[in-house]
């Protein structure tokens, strides 16, 4: 073996051990294995995928790696995600600091960015706690959006219903009111008739009287009826008294009743009841339509239909994301499908089955379905209970696994198979998605004709779940 020979193998030999030094403190400098650091960790209720080795930032600044994941030991726990920092951020990671799970550009990896603490509190303790946010999750607010859009529907509702009651019963209390006063006006009326009729016949007697007719025209012009007439008028003087003070009784009890309360009080309820009712036109006035802009009914019914029109705008986005050319395979690895667009080739040639497992359920349409006068049909009490109970079994699988649900007819031309299958396939979707507030991207409809390979002439539905290979069963 030539000198020169061992030379170059010590050469090269050299040279690996250079670059395997070099490679090694490259990847040590960019993990920062060669600097102080410190630890601290915080809990989520859910990781949105942040694994184990995922970077961490201190105000934006790649400042250490999460080097665990601790599972928590039951469901309502969380999970506790440990990090480790480097020592000169350390001053800047405080007490107070909060941890979020955040994405690496738009659909970059996750990563955990740390925030600034304040002045206020002091820096964290090496193996501490420090707070957390959830991440933020586009199905949630979709959710939040439908729950907001059905409060405001409902307030709107109730706002209408209330209004409508007060009308009426404002409407009511008008017309007894009129009716009171009609009575009164009648009384008065006949009051008036009365007196005058009492006036005419005394101007009557006085003439008469004056005449000598009657017994107190006699009394007028005969000396000896005057004179028992006097002694009738002395013996009735004590009555006459005792007249008198009843009167004078009468006539305090009066002036207690015209001093009294009573009809002060009946002015002012009235008063109140027309301000009310000048105040509730002025309500409805301003619910209806304001002096200068749209009322506050319009406004609102304006806001709910911007937040609906936001809510199918992010849709459409997220729709046309699932084709894009760069984005849809993150979509599929999350499990999005959009069951609707699935044609009848490519279910059949079983492109859900190659990545899930399939359960099945038959239901004739005499368990299920009732026809109407027109020819229709409509899902039974009874055939509402049997989905339940196939939903029963169906929610024990994940939630978002898939469900098609296959319309079958057994008569009639392909036209008219198609159209009844399609219809009893989409019945039973609306009621599934209503009643157990299913996401209807996850459920679909698919009309097939009525012979199949394992059930020829089928006449109904057949609801199929597809769920994961690893799915884990509820109890």
């Amino acid at each position: 073996m030539s000198k020169s020979y061992t030379t170059g193998v010590g050469a090269f030999v050299i040279g690996g051990l250079a670059l395997f030094t070099v490679g090694l403190f490259m990847i040590g400098d960019r993990r920062l294995l060669f600097e102080e650091d410190f630890e601290v960790y915080a809990e989520f209720q859910r990781l949105n995928g942040l694994e184990s080795g995922a970077v961490v930032r201190v105000a934006g600044m790649n400042a250490g790696e999460v080097t665990a994941i601790e599972f928590p030991p039951g469901p309502k726990q969380k999970f506790r995600v440990r990090m480790r920092v480097r020592e000169t951020l350390h001053p800047i990671v405080r007490g107070d600091s909060v941890a979020l799970i955040q994405t690496d550009g738009l659909l970059g990896s996750k990563l955990i960015e740390i925030g600034e603490g304040s002045e206020q509190s002091p820096p964290a303790a090496d193996l501490s706690a420090i707070d957390s946010r959830e991440p933020f999750d586009f199905a949630d607010l979709m959710e939040r959006l439908d729950e907001t859009a059905k409060k405001v529907d409902s307030g709107v509702d109730t706002l209408r219903t209330d209004l409508e009651e007060a009308f009426d019963r404002f409407r009511s209390t008008a017309g007894n009111v009129d009716d009171k006063f009609n009575d009164i006006a009648a009384d008065l009326r006949q009051i008036t008739t009365s007196g005058k009729q009492i006036a005419d016949n005394i101007s009557v007697i006085i003439a008469n009287a004056k005449a000598g007719e009657g017994t107190v025209g006699q009394l007028l012009t005969d000396r000896k009826l005057y004179d028992q007439a006097t002694e009738f008028t002395e013996a009735a003087a004590g009555t006459t008294k005792n007249l008198r003070q009843t009167s004078e009784h009468i006539e305090q009890l009066m002036a207690d009743i015209r001093e009294s309360r009573i009809v002060p009080e009946a002015e002012q309820t009235v008063a109140n009841l027309r301000k009310l009712t000048e105040q509730v036109r002025e309500a409805v006035a301003k619910l209806s339509v304001g002096g200068e802009g749209m009322g506050m009914v319009d406004e609102l019914r304006d806001t709910v239909a911007d937040a609906r029109e936001a809510v199918s705008d992010l849709a459409d986005n997220t729709e046309a994301m699932k084709h894009n050319f760069f984005t849809r395979g993150f979509f599929k690895r999350r499990g999005f499908y959009d069951l609707d667009s699935l044609t009848y080739a490519e279910y059949r040639e079983g492109k859900l089955v190659k990545k899930y497992l399939q359960r099945r359920e038959w239901l004739h349409r005499n368990e299920i379905f009732s026809a109407k006068p027109d020819g229709s049909e409509q899902l039974t009490p009874a055939g509402e209970e049997r989905l339940d109970k196939v939903m029963a079994e169906f929610l024990r699988y994940p939630r978002n696994s898939p469900i098609m649900i296959e319309g079958y007819a057994g008569q009639g031309s392909l036209d008219e198979i198609y159209i009844r299958s399609q219809e009893r396939a989409t019945l039973v979707k609306k009621y599934l998605v209503r009643k157990f507030q299913l996401d209807a991207g996850y459920v679909g409809v698919m009309p097939i004709s009525s012979a199949t390979p394992d059930r020829q002439n089928w006449d109904g539905v057949s609801l199929v779940l597809f769920y994961p290979k690893d799915a884990v069963l509820r109890p």
